[in-house]
């Protein structure tokens, strides 16, 4: 999934259990049972506005941290399997199947 943060969860709110990390964002998502639903990510952003944010803001995030975005770039998303949990976890909510 596509990032863009300087600020990241660092403690799980009670009952909260992870589904999502990495190496640099190790609380990248979580729920709260049925109630919450929460991402570091941006599942809303497509690669060409990752792109252009960070070429808005290259000189803010320095040399090194802007070409590992770019490159970063051409690895694969998922944004339908993310849609698809999502929708997923509204139906659940909802107690639809």
């Amino acid at each position: 999934m596509l990032v863009s943060h300087k600020d990241q969860v660092r403690a799980l709110p009670a009952g909260a259990e992870v589904f999502a990390s990495s190496d640099f964002c190790p609380i990248a998502g979580f729920r709260i049972g049925s109630s919450a639903l929460a991402f570091q990510s941006h599942p809303e952003f497509q690669k060409a506005y990752s792109s252009d944010l960070m070429d808005m803001r290259r000189k803010m995030l320095g040399g090194a941290t802007y070409a590992r975005g770019k490159a970063s770039l051409a690895q694969d998303t998922h944004e339908r399997e993310v849609a698809r949990w999502i929708l997923n976890f509204i139906r659940e909510a909802r107690g639809r199947p």
